[in-house]
């Protein structure tokens, strides 16, 4: 068995962001991960992802992540296990945006790209220099862009794809490589059972399974998480609202845990219109009280509120590069989430139509 973790996971609630990750690394650890990609990890900054790979038993691998100074790799492209007698390789891909649409802080020093070029050198690397015969790409693209990526790259067995959280309830073959995703917020396990004769796949099995309370918890690791959460439990379950509409993201125009968020923003900031990002993730919060650890769960960078003033035209062209970005025809292109969020504003848009043509109109 081999078990990955798709990045995104040292990041995203309050005990996570104020030890700058450490303080979940004893839980990944316990969990026994064999490796692991990378994305939000990044908004500790690159000397942060050190301190946490250091401290990881097993390494967040990327061969596209590369150092400004002398274009060398940042973190190890690959690592190699041994299991039911054979070699497997698993090749890591870092999210490529986050030298092109996150904060110029999460990458200093560093620059991303897709990966496509150097997978394939590192494809060939694995299979005739260290014996693999079995080679897993941990990719944290994005489901489209990770569709492309097998089709242009040969030598994938399976490619465990990240990033845009879809729920695939049936993996999907293209160009021989077997893809898969598993959503989001350890809703599920994505579970891959493969029959392999001769170096090749000929028989493959794929399920998500459901993490709900008819799986026992491990005492050990649900010591940990106790213990973790033990400092700030109190403070974290503060209950500061009520909501009478389960709050999610899972809709790609707007979604009501967005509409609570830029309708607060609005608020405080004494304005008619407001935007926020299009972020994919943040656990559901049930019908009733809203705790201070939800809040945390909604933004957890806490990113200052800012205001500026703007024309129509300079709202069109910011909505419009959002969609490119959403909607983009070439998947390497999209670097969205959803569709960006927004209060006082109503757009109607054709997410088909070519880039700066999508908005049919606009309403402020």
């Amino acid at each position: 068995m081999v078990t990955l973790d798709n990045g995104d996971t040292i990041h995203g609630t309050h005990v996570a962001v104020a030890s700058k990750g450490l303080a979940l690394v004893p839980t990944m650890n316990a969990l026994a991960f064999d490796a692991m990609a990378v994305h939000w990890e990044f908004a500790y900054e690159p000397d942060g992802v050190q301190r946490i790979a250091e401290h990881l038993d097993n390494p967040m691998v990327a061969v596209n992540c590369h150092r400004k100074h002398d274009d060398q790799l940042f973190l190890p492209p690959w690592r190699m296990v041994t299991r039911a007698g054979l070699r497997i390789p698993m090749i890591g891909l870092a999210c490529p945006i986050i030298d092109k649409s996150m904060p110029p802080s999460f990458s200093e020093g560093l620059y991303f790209t897709i990966g496509n070029v150097e997978l394939p050198r590192w494809i060939r690397h694995v299979r005739e220099e260290e014996g693999a015969e079995l080679v897993i790409v941990l990719s944290h693209l994005g489901f489209p862009q990770d569709v492309k990526l097998a089709g242009e790259v040969a030598g994938i067995d399976i490619l465990v794809s990240g990033h845009t959280h879809n729920r695939m309830d049936r993996a999907i073959v293209v160009n021989g490589a077997i893809i898969l995703q598993s959503w989001h917020h350890w809703a599920f396990v994505g579970r891959l059972d493969v029959e392999v004769e001769a170096g090749r796949i000929v028989n493959h099995h794929h399920s998500l399974v459901a993490i709900d309370q008819s799986i026992d918890p491990n005492r050990h690791v649900a010591a940990l998480v106790d213990a973790t959460l033990d400092a700030e439990r109190n403070a974290m379950a503060e209950a500061i609202g009520r909501t009478d509409v389960p709050l999610h993201r899972y809709a790609m125009s707007h979604a009501p845990m967005d509409d609570l968020l830029v309708a607060a923003i609005a608020e405080a900031a004494v304005t008619k219109v407001a935007f926020s990002n299009d972020w994919r993730y943040g656990a559901p919060i049930p019908v009733g009280s809203i705790m201070l650890g939800d809040l945390w769960n909604i933004v957890p960078m806490n990113p200052p509120i800012s205001t500026t003033e703007l024309t129509g035209a300079e709202i069109r062209q910011m909505i419009e590069a959002n969609l490119e970005r959403t909607f983009a025809a070439d998947p390497y292109q999209q670097m969205g989430g959803y569709v960006e969020r927004m209060a006082g504003v109503q757009v109607y848009l054709g997410a088909e139509n070519p880039q700066d043509h999508r908005i049919d109109r606009l309403f402020v």
